[in-house]
């Protein structure tokens, strides 16, 4: 689902860590900003490790760079932009970020940071983030 949220709304928006691109998405435009927030105790699944959104360290994928989001923990919540996967559109959210939207971006879906492909087959356990628009 797509949210359009106005200067100074609040949208709670679910987020299933088994998706590579979030089903509920924000629509945005450059120079808006966002604060996006999770509560420190919920908990999504990465096969059998039961992580919070600000993730855990993989030595695994993070020595070989096979992390969508590379240098950040496995499984940190992430938003990307345009589903562009390129580093400089994916950005890592945690447990909470202040985001500005950069120019010629209009939409930004969420994210469990994982390798891309059969990976997310294993994930499991869903999010609540808490996005609000500052300006």
């Amino acid at each position: 689902m797509k949210y359009e949220i106005k200067k100074g709304d609040v949208e709670n928006l679910l987020i299933h860590s088994i998706q590579e691109y979030s089903e509920n998405f924000l629509s945005v435009k450059a120079g808006e900003i966002y604060k996006i927030s999770c509560a420190s105790d919920q908990r999504w699944n990465d096969w059998f490790i039961r992580s919070t959104p600000a993730g855990y360290f993989n030595p695994f994928a993070n020595l070989l760079g096979l992390l969508r989001k590379r240098k950040t923990k496995c499984f940190c919540l992430c938003g990307i932009y345009d589903k562009r996967e390129k580093q400089t559109a994916i950005f890592p959210i945690g447990m909470m970020a202040t985001v500005e939207v950069p120019a010629n971006c209009s939409v930004v879906h969420f994210f469990a940071n994982d390798i891309k492909g059969f990976f997310y087959k294993n994930n499991s356990g869903t999010i609540t983030i808490r996005v609000e628009r500052l300006h």
